[in-house]
């Protein structure tokens, strides 16, 4: 499971700090969420467990929908002119906040498989709830602003990119767990 929490680190750092030349973005962000949505195959093989499978689901929609965003702005349409196309970082937004959800519920029903871990199911339950919560704060930040043109977007890109760190770091400590516990000679 660690090899799988690995490419789901990588996978957000990727989507969270991608590298531009110019217009051009060497590493776009539905990368990103194709790495991640590789390191969630591997921990649906290890543990078959039905909240990987969605976020699964969720990783590949964001993807997607990424992938469609980079093509829209790369063909030059205007994006104040439509409101269906000011309306897709809310949608990524709220598929990220459900991929992530389901990749914590994933990993607390794992955890909670395993003796000796009600510390680690309770951590994660909090974390849970705390990107549960700034996420959704995110989003209506974001949906305040373009609803009534309050130019706080640099304010809401901060907070995501602190929240991204936070979700890092949470599956990095995740991947930590189960490398020790794949690799007992390493410690």
């Amino acid at each position: 499971m660690g090899e799988g929490y690995r490419k789901i680190f990588w996978g957000i750092f990727i989507a969270t700090f991608n590298i531009k030349i110019g217009i051009v973005k060497i590493l776009p962000a539905f990368v990103g969420f194709i790495i991640i949505s590789s390191g969630i195959n591997i921990l649906i093989e290890e543990t078959n467990i039905e909240s990987f499978k969605k976020a699964k689901r969720y990783s590949n929609y964001t993807g997607l929908l990424l992938f469609l965003g980079g093509v829209i702005s790369l063909s030059g349409i205007s994006l104040e002119a439509n409101i269906l196309i000011q309306l897709i970082p809310i949608i990524y937004l709220t598929l990220e906040l459900l991929l992530f959800y389901k990749v914590f519920e994933g990993s607390i029903e794992s955890l909670s498989r395993e003796e000796n871990t009600l510390g680690m199911v309770n951590e994660f339950v909090s974390k849970q709830r705390f990107y549960t919560i700034a996420s959704i704060i995110i989003n209506l930040l974001l949906c305040f602003s373009i609803t009534f043109n309050l130019g706080i977007q640099t304010f809401g890109a901060i907070l995501l990119i602190i929240i991204r760190i936070f979700l890092m770091t949470s599956i990095s400590r995740l991947k930590n767990l189960y490398l020790s516990d794949e690799n007992p000679e390493v410690n």
